[in-house]
């Protein structure tokens, strides 16, 4: 059992401690002090959730980020059945799009902020970390209120990774909010869990590589072009459906004026691109016809200094007869 700290509340009047322990995984102690409990000085102000991790002493920014303790629970989580670890033990927080919310937990859990993925609408990561809280919303007459410790479980809708961990916390008037503990985790999508179901297509994973369509045995170039999503919108492969689809009107609509025939995308590619680690949108490869999943041999590049990377890459094959490429004979 390792001793946690302590967290104090006193007033002029009266002073209550209480220490809390560390133990399998998970806390043990007295109850918090209700949401009346006055912090270290009366300080005016609205009130804000109250977390249920250790408060360290003294109540510093400095402190919070040398607890050996958030360190600890960061690194002896367990491993998540279905999910692969991205980064352990940061000082920093996942920022990037794709962000589907966040839920408080009681503790330091990473099952249960695993379960709570599973059970969100397009969850394909997530991020659990202690952050240092203002137990009041800091105003003009309470600059620097008293903290609590937060326990955030943060959802995203695409893979995250220790390059996109960039949000080491915030002033807000002088309390510093600051962030320790920090591990993400991605879901192994090739288990077949999560993939969305769109009518009329069939869906292939190919997680960190896209498509590089050579010409058909015909000699036929299937690429259509791409669209790009960088809306800040999450991460969701059927939006491309929906692309191809506009691309089909807008190409029937507009058919070539040489009469030759009229291009229709059957198969789009779902991707996040990468530079350096940092997410520049959601991308829609589309094409004329199918490609099998041999040819998801693009992962990436160098641009000159930058990295370009991909992951969350889907395909999805429109079901009707005659959309598969004919392959070339080498």
């Amino acid at each position: 059992m390792v001793v946690l700290g302590l967290l104090a509340f006193a007033s002029s009047a009266s002073a209550l401690v209480w220490q809390h322990s560390y133990s399998n995984g998970s806390w043990t102690s007295p109850p918090h002090p209700g949401p009346t409990s006055p912090p270290l000085t009366y300080c005016p102000g609205e009130p804000l959730p109250r977390g249920s991790g250790p408060v360290p002493s003294p109540d510093t920014p400095d402190a919070f980020l040398s607890f050996p303790a958030f360190s600890e629970a960061a690194t002896s989580a367990p491993e998540v059945s279905g999910y692969t670890k991205s980064f352990t033990d940061l000082k920093a927080a996942n920022q990037a799009q794709n962000y589907l919310g966040y839920t408080l937990l009681d503790k330091y859990d990473v099952q249960s902020c695993a379960t709570a993925c599973q059970s969100k609408d397009g969850c394909w990561s997530f991020n659990i970390y202690f952050e240092r809280s203002p137990l009041v919303s800091p105003n003009e007459h309470c600059k620097n209120p008293a903290s609590s410790t937060l326990i955030k479980c943060v959802f995203w809708s695409a893979a995250i990774n220790a390059w996109n961990a960039k949000n080491d916390g915030q002033y807000r008037d002088d309390f510093h909010v600051v962030i320790a503990g920090s591990n993400g985790y991605n879901h192994n999508y090739n288990e077949k869990r999560g993939w969305p179901q769109i009518g009329g297509y069939n869906p292939t994973w190919y997680g960190n590589a896209s498509i590089n369509a050579p010409h058909t045995c015909q000699d036929e170039d299937t690429y259509l072009g791409y669209k790009l999503y960088n809306d800040q919108q999450r991460y969701d492969p059927r939006r491309c459906a929906v692309a191809c689809s506009s691309q089909n009107h807008y190409n029937q609509g507009n058919p070539p004026n040489d009469g030759s025939e009229v291009k229709i995308c059957h198969f789009v590619v779902s991707y996040v691109e990468r530079k350096n680690g940092v997410s520049q949108g959601q991308y829609c490869a589309m094409y004329t016809k199918a490609w099998p999943a041999k040819y998801a041999v693009n992962t990436g590049q160098w641009r000159g200094p930058d990295l370009i990377t991909i992951s969350n890459s889907i395909g999805f094959a429109n079901t009707t007869e005659g959309s598969d490429a004919c392959l070339p004979d080498y």
